[in-house]
């Protein structure tokens, strides 16, 4: 871990991926952080859910709980619970989704803080310049 990049420093806006059936899905979340715990909401192509878990410091894991509180695709996952299980590396949360009654159907997933996403674009433009300056 990074000593600057603590889990809890970052509440807000958040973004995130996850492989659904071979398809990657980005989601939009909003967390906030207790000494432990992580609260949310989110949206997706499938419709709008709350985020609930637990993060530990010492080992970095994140465990979450997603509930779709609106899904006008799939109305039977409304209330269902996926589990989220991931590590935090100072830069996004990644591991592994599925559902809580068949642990064997899920997929991967990622998500970071929307500030990551800002920097990794400043960081691209500034590439960018630097090759065309060497072109020059």
């Amino acid at each position: 871990m990074h000593p600057q990049k603590r889990l809890q420093d970052h509440p807000g806006a958040w973004f995130g991926m996850s492989i659904q059936e071979g398809i990657r899905i980005a989601e939009k979340i909003t967390l906030s952080f207790g000494l432990d715990s992580i609260e949310g909401l989110g949206t997706d192509s499938d419709g709008d859910f709350t985020v609930d878990g637990e993060y530990d410091p010492s080992t970095e894991s994140v465990m979450l709980v997603r509930r779709y509180t609106y899904s006008p695709k799939n109305p039977s996952q409304v209330g269902y619970p996926f589990i989220y299980r991931g590590k935090w590396d100072g830069y996004c949360v990644h591991g592994r989704w599925m559902m809580s009654t068949n642990p064997g159907l899920g997929g991967e997933f990622e998500m970071w803080p929307e500030q990551e996403s800002e920097f990794e674009e400043q960081m691209k433009e500034y590439s960018q310049q630097m090759r065309e300056a060497v072109a020059r």
